[in-house]
């Protein structure tokens, strides 16, 4: 539980992008520069007293490729540190 207010001078957005899923099904990426990208945003509205909070994947053609298999089939395409299932 949160409780308090936002500071009524606070407005504005803050975007970030980086590391998202480092896992698929049981299979974990060898290191987390492999994992696919993540975009967040948060959004801060003093006057009104409220935040939003927004996510969603990168969805670049690994991600998709990844996606259309099962999530035990392992890694569809390989990573620099994460080599692909069946090498």
């Amino acid at each position: 539980v949160i409780q308090g207010k936002v500071p009524q001078d606070l407005d504005g957005t803050l975007y970030r992008n980086g590391p998202g899923r480092i896992r698929v099904g049981r299979h974990l990426y060898g290191h987390w520069f492999d994992g696919d990208g993540y975009v967040t945003k948060l959004r801060v509205d003093g006057a009104s007293n409220s935040a939003t909070f927004a996510a969603k994947y990168v969805r670049t053609d690994r991600f998709k490729a990844q996606e259309e298999k099962e999530a035990d089939a392992g890694f569809q395409s390989r990573g620099a540190w994460t080599q692909r299932s069946g090498g």
